[in-house]
């Protein structure tokens, strides 16, 4: 192989190199951006108190999570399919709504809205925005789960919360754990 061969292949991998790292940046940028939009748009729902806001483009907001002490402030959003996790924490559906009695889950990544999550302790305070009025819980219990563990789902005869993520945080790639902490409504 020639240098002047080998010197044009090297300048192609660059170029390569270079377009896959934008693209990379550029759906990250879209991402935070799609997020951002998400967060207002909720905040926007809440506020108008009555889910009639003008302009929100998804109409399927649930409220906005607040955790106070770990700086969490994030949309809602129902389902908990990719393109809603992308963006938002998701209300899985076939739990009860905040607003509803019973145990409402919300799932969230690990890596965005629910980062700061595993500094949660017993006693923290969630506060869950909606139409229907604001929701105060307490953390009660903040435990590590398998994935098909699914009794942190199971139905409560009063109004609780259920927050699901992904664990170890600081795993790259699919996670073979859950975080879940299940907080109580305050009266």
């Amino acid at each position: 192989m020639t240098a002047t061969r080998l010197t044009a292949m090297r300048r192609a991998l660059s170029v390569l190199l270079v377009l896959v790292s934008l693209a990379c940046f550029g759906w990250v940028a879209w991402v935070v951006v799609a997020s951002a939009e998400a967060d207002r748009d909720a905040r926007r729902v809440v506020d108008a108190g009555d889910g009639s806001a003008t302009g929100a483009s998804r109409p399927s907001v649930v409220g906005v999570l607040e955790i106070p002490r770990l700086g969490i402030t994030s949309g809602i959003a129902e389902g908990d399919d990719d393109a809603t996790l992308r963006v938002s924490v998701g209300h899985l559906p076939d739990t009860p709504l905040p607003w509803e009695h019973g145990n409402s889950a919300l799932a969230g990544h690990r890596d965005r809205q629910f980062r700061a999550l595993k500094s949660i302790v017993r006693g923290d305070l969630i506060r869950v925005r909606t139409v229907h009025g604001d929701l105060r819980y307490r953390v009660t219990f903040v435990d590590i789960t398998q994935p098909d563990d699914l009794s942190v789902l199971a139905p409560t005869s009063a109004r609780t919360l259920t927050l699901v993520t992904c664990y170890p945080f600081s795993f790259l790639g699919h996670a073979t754990q859950r975080f879940v902490v299940r907080a109580d409504a305050i009266p």
